[in-house]
Formats: C-alpha cells, structure tokens, sequence
C-alpha cells in the first residue's frame, strides 16, 4: 500500500460502514470476503479474515498445553532462540588477520 491518507466515512443505520473501493482494492477486501474488527481503545482495525491464523493459533496453544512448561519458560526460551536466530544471522563475522 502506498503512503497512508485518511478518508472520512459515515456508519450508516444498523453500524455498517461503506470502505472506499481504493482502500478495499489494495487491502484485498473483496465482496463477500470475512473482515476482522480489532478494538484498539478509542480506534478500530479492519483486517481481512484469515482461518488458517486461527487454526494455527489453535494447534500452537495445543502443543504448549502438552509441553507442561509454564508461560514465563515458553517466553524465555523463544527470547533465547530470537537471540541465536539473530546473532547466526546478522553479527559481524570476525574476519581473520592477516600476518
């Protein structure tokens, strides 16, 4: 999507809200396409459905619930491979020296 340009809409009667064709097009909000509507405070997210987040959402919480470990572990054992992940990737490699 290009730059971000706010456009003024109007909820209608019954809460629907019209989503202009430009901003539907490049988010690939299609009709009859499923939309999730995210509460953010005093702001509202649109974002397209996608099932198969669901469905990974649910197979993740099943292992973690058979893996018996705790959510602090679960979370400093993911900050720890982030971290290798990351050093593997991106540190600087000691270059050798020359004699």
């Amino acid at each position: 999507m290009g730059g971000i340009l706010p456009v003024d809409a109007e909820i209608r009667e019954r809460g629907q809200l019209t989503i202009p064709k430009s901003i539907r097009t490049s988010s690939h909000l299609d009709e009859g396409k499923r939309v999730r509507v995210i509460p953010l405070g005093a702001s509202v997210l649109i974002a397209p459905y996608r099932p198969e987040i669901e469905e990974v959402r649910g197979e993740i919480r099943r292992i973690l619930e058979d893996s018996g470990l705790t959510a602090e572990q679960i979370l400093k054992e993911l900050a720890a491979e982030r971290d290798g992940t990351f050093e593997e990737s991106y540190a600087r490699k000691k270059r050798p020296r020359l004699p």
